[in-house]
């Protein structure tokens, strides 16, 4: 924003998920359309009556705009570059909303990467995201990782962070390579983490932490991957449901492992590649948004409950008589 009247935005319309959010200028008071964009939202559209979280990382050049945590837009700017915001509402529509959390703040796109780096870099898709990871050697080097995103959830909430993965090449080519996704994040330094190796079936996962810049290894964990391993130069899907105390990991739909936080529950997340191997690899669809692990069950229901197995799913269905309560 130069002043109260010109600046870069964009806005959302609860009512219109084809059409769900709109990008523009104000120019001397009067809006304006350069370079304008409409579209769909990843992750879904937004809703009145509950709050959504939006954040815009502007760069020299353009601007990539999240809501709820999912990149949705990378749009030109047409002001210079300036750490300067404000809060919006269209006239003319009766409309009120109401914000809160406001905040600017310096940003690093990704940390330990190599500058080559970002969102529809080096040719991928523009709502892609390249890493390089070619600082250092391993683990000194520790990842290569995104700027963290993440959306305000009450406490004790349950949340996933999802994210499409693709290794382009590692060290001894297109199967290997050590690409994953952190979730609890404090910051770019500290969080826990999985990450998948193209170059080994039995050894499918690595889980961890990264703890103030370093990797670490509490309660970790290292198995073959159930539904089989990953292969680079093709796109496989990676999940974490994280609960209070643990997180489940999905690959491809499947439940691989539950693993212990290290950190505290916070919808937070990253994406990863460790540095020292050659690796590059590119993300898309990286979302977070809260989840309920059962519905119309015993709070008693989940994986690992009731002595079950870990990766086995215990159901307790007590709620209601039947038809009324269904399932």
């Amino acid at each position: 924003a130069e002043d109260k009247d010109s600046y870069d935005f964009v806005y959302f319309r609860p009512h219109s998920d084809s059409s769900c959010f709109q990008t523009g200028q104000m120019i001397k008071g009067k809006p304006s359309w350069h370079n304008k964009q409409s579209a769909a939202c990843n992750g879904g559209g937004v809703r009145g009556g509950k709050w959504f979280n939006v954040k815009v990382v502007v760069g020299q050049a353009s601007a990539d705009i999240y809501k709820d945590g999912s990149l949705i837009a990378r749009q030109k700017n047409h002001f210079q570059q300036r750490a300067s915001g404000t809060m919006i509402v269209g006239n003319g529509y009766r409309n009120t909303a109401k914000f809160k959390g406001f905040a600017i703040k310096a940003v690093s796109r990704t940390t330990r990467c190599s500058s080559s780096s970002g969102y529809g870099a080096n040719g991928v898709g523009k709502l892609e995201l390249y890493l390089n990871a070619n600082q250092g050697s391993w683990p000194s080097g520790a990842f290569c990782n995104s700027n963290t995103n993440s959306i305000s959830l009450p406490a004790q909430k349950d949340y996933s962070i999802s994210v499409d993965m693709y290794n382009i090449k590692g060290w001894k080519g297109v199967n290997s390579g050590h690409l994953g996704i952190g979730w609890n994040a404090e910051d770019k330094d500290s969080y826990d983490f999985v990450y998948f190796r193209p170059h080994s079936d039995s050894s499918c996962f690595q889980t961890g932490q990264m703890i103030k810049g370093k990797p670490s290894w509490h309660n970790k964990q290292s198995a073959a991957c159930n539904g089989g391993g990953v292969r680079g130069g093709k796109w496989f899907n990676v999940k974490v449901v994280v609960g209070q105390a643990s997180a489940d990991i999905y690959k491809d739909g499947s439940l691989i492992a539950r693993q212990k936080n290290h950190f505290q529950q916070r919808a937070s997340g990253t994406m990863i590649v460790g540095n020292g191997y050659r690796n590059t690899a590119k993300f898309k669809g990286f979302a977070i948004k809260a989840v309920s692990r059962t519905t119309r069950c015993s709070s008693s229901s989940g994986y690992g409950a009731n002595g079950v197995g870990k990766l086995e799913l215990y159901l307790n269905a007590n709620q209601g008589s039947w038809p009324s309560g269904a399932f």
